[in-house]
């Protein structure tokens, strides 16, 4: 009889112990969670912006290769153009696949070569964007479409010790 009494009371000792240290855990979750989305991530974004201040008068002397190699084109390009009343040497080029047409791909090639010669006889003006963003919790940071409360901690299910499931 005292033998039954004793294991009935550590039976519900351990009950107890059990029970208390889940309600702990998940009080602990759950002020982790309330601390968490109360610290807000913020981060810098920055954008620079490039604007060529010239202009192109007129262009002549154009000369187009073309390499062809595994499914891929190149197409190279060299001509004068005249800038500011004086006329420079550039050259430029662009690779495409089989989707461009070759008419698309050199009208690209001599866009960038207009673009360096720009770059190398005009001046540049750079405008820079600084966007300082935030967010509600620091843990929603890094998880597109949708917001996660707790990372990587999942909530287990109660399972019953297993003496008490026993009789």
């Amino acid at each position: 009889m005292i033998r039954h009494a004793m294991a009935k009371r550590n039976i519900s000792i351990d009950y107890i112990i059990s029970f208390i240290f889940s309600i702990a855990l998940i009080v602990s979750m759950l002020v982790d969670a309330i601390i968490a989305k109360s610290e807000p991530y913020c981060s810098m974004n920055t954008d620079t912006l490039a604007y060529v201040q010239g202009t192109i008068e007129q262009t002549k002397n154009i000369e187009m290769k073309h390499q062809r190699s595994s499914g891929t084109t190149l197409c190279s390009v060299t001509l004068d153009a005249k800038v500011n009343g004086k006329w420079h040497k550039t050259k430029g080029s662009y690779g495409y696949g089989p989707d461009i047409s070759e008419n698309t791909g050199c009208s690209r090639a001599i866009q960038n070569a207009k673009v360096i010669l720009l770059r190398q006889v005009a001046p540049e003006k750079l405008e820079n964007q600084q966007r300082l963003e935030c967010t509600d919790a620091k843990i929603n940071h890094g998880f597109p479409g949708g917001r996660k409360l707790l990372d990587d901690t999942q909530i287990l299910p109660w399972i019953e010790p297993e003496f008490y499931t026993k009789r």
